[in-house]
C-alpha cells in the first residue's frame, strides 16, 4: 500500500491487530502486546506521516484524531484488612519491635 493510500481506519485497524498480537520474544514471550509498545509503534508511524507532510507526499496525515486504545484495568491486587487484622499487624509489630529492642546491645530506648 502507498503512503498516500493509507487512511485513518487502516491505522485503526492496525491499532486492534497490534493490541491481540502475540509477542514472538521479550519479556512479554507469549502475551499480548503491551500498551507502551502500541504507543512506540504508534510514536514511529506519526513521525513518518508528518515527514511525508512535509514533503508534500500527502496533505494530511491518517494519524489525526487516532489514539491508543486503552488496555484493560489491572487486577485487584488485595483486600484492605479490616479492623480485627489491622489490630492484630499492630499487635504482631508491637512484640517484633519490642523483642528486636531487648537483643540490641546496649537496649535501644524505645521501648
Amino acid at each position: 500500500m502507498r503512503v498516500r493510500d493509507v487512511r485513518a481506519t487502516h491505522i485503526k485497524d492496525l491499532i486492534a491487530a497490534l493490541s491481540q498480537r502475540e509477542m514472538k520474544g521479550g519479556r512479554g514471550l507469549g502475551q499480548a502486546m503491551a500498551p507502551r509498545t502500541q504507543s512506540k509503534v504508534l510514536t514511529r508511524l506519526r513521525a513518518l506521516f508528518k515527514e511525508a507532510v512535509s514533503d508534500q507526499i500527502i496533505y494530511a496525515s491518517p494519524m489525526e484524531g487516532v489514539r491508543r486504545l486503552k488496555g484493560p484495568a489491572p487486577d485487584v491486587v488485595g483486600k484492605a484488612l479490616d479492623f480485627d487484622e489491622a489490630t492484630r499487624f499492630r499487635e504482631i509489630g508491637e512484640e517484633l519491635h519490642t523483642a528486636a529492642c531487648a537483643a540490641c546491645d546496649p537496649p535501644c530506648s524505645r521501648r
